[in-house]
């Protein structure tokens, strides 16, 4: 008989990682992507316009970006939105949280803490989900990150051009509760017109050779001072550059919805 550290060894290192991961990710981020989510917008139907997102008052959003074309056609378009800003009394309220629960790492916040749960479900940012994904959306996860300071020769898949590969299509926002500049380990992206339906997607973590070597598109570095904030496809090549100082960043990881309430 095996031990039950070696079956526990031999089920998730061998079978999982080597056999069941490589069929998720060819299922949900084949070529055939868009069949699997237009399979659940039709199961998960919610039709937002422009003029719907438009409609949402800027007073009862913690957003304080003005809706306007060039905003959500960037979005579909590019599969990220950056420039975006929370209110200053929000941000310092999820800053005085994370100095409060004094970890580098804290997973789904928004299940205890009703000022993340509040940002989750704000109606701007729940409508620009829903418009991108012309469906239900529902919050995945969330986290709290604290990156640490890096030397310059470290080489991690964080710190190099990779593609995120969940279960479903997710979208991210990414909301810096520390400024950021170029020695705080800013977020880089690669905006992709055409990045659905493709291929390309499942280079999975050999995405920094399509970056490096076939790309055309310059990485976008979001540089941006505390309580900015940006919209992301995570299939998209991203990475987080290597800084020397601590930055600090909550993310909230929203998909389509999987099953009913």
């Amino acid at each position: 008989m095996l031990s039950k550290n070696l079956q526990h060894y031999i089920w998730h290192t061998v079978i999982y990682t080597s056999l069941i991961i490589p069929i998720r990710r060819l299922f949900y981020s084949g070529p055939w992507q868009k069949s699997v989510i237009h399979y659940y917008q039709r199961k998960y139907p919610l039709s937002v316009t422009k003029n719907d997102v438009f409609n949402v008052p800027l007073l009862s959003s913690v957003l304080l970006a003005q809706q306007t074309d060039l905003m959500l056609d960037t979005l579909l378009e590019a599969h990220c939105l950056c420039g975006l800003q929370i209110k200053p009394n929000v941000c310092d309220q999820l800053s005085r949280l994370f100095i409060e629960l004094n970890v580098n790492f804290y997973e789904n916040p928004h299940r205890n803490h009703s000022i993340v749960r509040g940002l989750a479900e704000d109606p701007l940012v729940m409508a620009l989900v829903s418009y991108y994904f012309k469906s239900t959306p529902e919050l995945d996860s969330s986290y709290f990150v604290r990156t640490l300071p890096e030397y310059e020769h470290a080489i991690t898949r964080a710190t190099t051009f990779h593609r995120d590969f969940p279960d479903f299509i997710l979208l991210t926002l990414m909301v810096y509760l520390s400024d950021v500049d170029g020695e705080r380990s800013p977020h880089e992206v690669i905006p992709e017109p055409c990045m659905l339906n493709s291929w390309r997607t499942m280079l999975g973590d050999f995405g920094w050779i399509y970056a490096s070597k076939t790309t055309r598109s310059t990485p976008v570095s979001v540089v941006a001072a505390k309580g900015h904030a940006a919209l992301e496809n995570i299939q998209l090549l991203h990475r987080r550059a290597v800084g020397k100082q601590t930055r600090k960043v909550m993310f909230l990881n929203y998909r389509l919805m999987k099953s009913s309430k």
